[in-house]
């Protein structure tokens, strides 16, 4: 006798969940189950989870309709490149699903037509991990979480030697928490303060480890409203709101001692538009070194000189900035070296009209701060050995 099961889903919706979930999935796998997604059943709620063996997203899908034909639905799992595909091309429209589990085949029929995809066992297909007593936990918003988590992979690196610094550090303790990146060259430090007796944490203060792979996923999955609820332990992180739930194996290692690096105090500041250092660095660095891509900044005659110079091919540029008010503390002839596409990727995460930048010696890091008082956000840069 024929076990068929009938689900009907929105192309729409089940378009989204796909993308969502596909972020978790690598281009190559160690397991061939893993190139499928799997689609399981919870109360009367539909769940669509995607993993790589190291982490798993498992997304509810709105509330749907399921019909019994003859047999209770099972899990299974479908090819997840197949079905986007098909079921990207498709206008809004409802979508009536039938799974023969005779045959291991579900017939998607739409207004114009039905295609058919091999269903497969997920006897093979890894357990999503529990996280059941959390060292440490807290909540966010997904605004929050997603706005970090852009800015601070500005300053990410691949190094495949210390894996800690391919990560977005969370550092979080009692009164709030702390959302880090660094490649030892640039530092993104920015701090949600919450305050004392707000029970924002439960548990240890510690680091927790969102490691680049899952940037993509984060970014799609959470809405901006969401209240998202991160829970760490030493082997297993999970990240969840109501709909959606990211688990994860973090990297092992300490991430690195980064509040060190920040200098408490800097001698001389000076306070720059950003859009227009901006669009002058970027003229700047067309004609820096293809290799350095150094551009000194040289304070005089109450500018801020940009230069660079490529010397093999006859190059160079030079462009004053004028600062923005009057709060100017500079030595005359002050000048330092930076990476001029480093400096830009920094100046992009400033959301104030104008911030301040800080100095103390060439041969130390610049600080640059929004020009807000309730601004937390600490960006850093190491400076770059000029050759004269």
């Amino acid at each position: 006798m024929t076990q068929m099961t009938q689900i009907t889903f929105g192309s729409k919706e089940l378009n989204r969940a796909l993308a969502v979930v596909s972020k978790v999935i690598n281009k190559r796998n160690s397991l061939p189950i893993l190139e499928n997604v799997l689609l399981t059943k919870d109360g009367d709620r539909f769940f669509l989870t995607g993993s790589n063996g190291e982490a798993w997203g498992r997304l509810r899908m709105p509330e749907n309709s399921v019909g019994q034909l003859g047999g209770e639905f099972k899990p299974l799992c479908l090819p997840t490149e197949m079905l986007r595909m098909a079921v990207g091309t498709l206008p809004e429209q409802r979508l009536v699903c039938n799974i023969d589990d005779n045959s291991m085949t579900m017939t998607m029929k739409y207004h114009a037509g039905e295609f058919v995809l091999p269903v497969l066992d997920p006897v093979d297909y890894p357990d999503v991990p529990v996280v059941e007593k959390p060292e440490c936990e807290f909540t966010v918003t997904g605004g929050w979480l997603m706005s970090e988590i852009k800015g601070a992979k500005t300053c990410v690196s691949d190094n495949q030697i210390r894996l800690q610094m391919a990560n977005v550090a969370l550092d979080v303790d009692v009164e709030g928490v702390n959302a880090v990146g660094t490649n030892g060259r640039m530092l993104y430090k920015n701090r949600l303060q919450v305050g004392v007796g707000t029970g924002f944490m439960q548990g240890t203060p510690q680091v927790v480890l969102v490691h680049q792979s899952v940037f993509g996923v984060i970014a799609d999955a959470f809405n901006a409203k969401d209240e998202v609820k991160i829970s760490a332990m030493p082997t297993m992180v999970r990240v969840a709101s109501e709909d959606f739930t990211l688990t994860y194996r973090p990297v092992d290692g300490r991430y690195p001692n980064y509040n060190s690096a920040i200098p408490k105090e800097q001698l001389y500041h000076i306070t720059v538009d950003v859009r227009s250092l901006t669009t002058a660095l970027k003229r700047v660095a067309i004609f820096a070194n293809e290799s350095s891509k150094l551009v000194t900044m040289e304070w005089g005659n109450g500018q801020l000189l940009l230069c660079s110079e490529n010397i093999d091919f006859s190059q160079a540029a030079t462009e004053r900035v004028t600062p923005a008010g009057e709060d100017v503390q500079m030595k005359e002839g002050f000048k330092i070296g930076v990476n001029g596409s480093e400096l830009l990727e920094l100046l992009g995460c400033v959301k104030t009209e104008n911030a301040v930048m800080e100095f103390s010696d060439p041969s130390r890091a610049i600080t640059i701060r929004e020009e807000d008082a309730n601004s937390l956000m600490t960006l850093l840069i190491m400076p770059m050995l000029i050759n004269e």
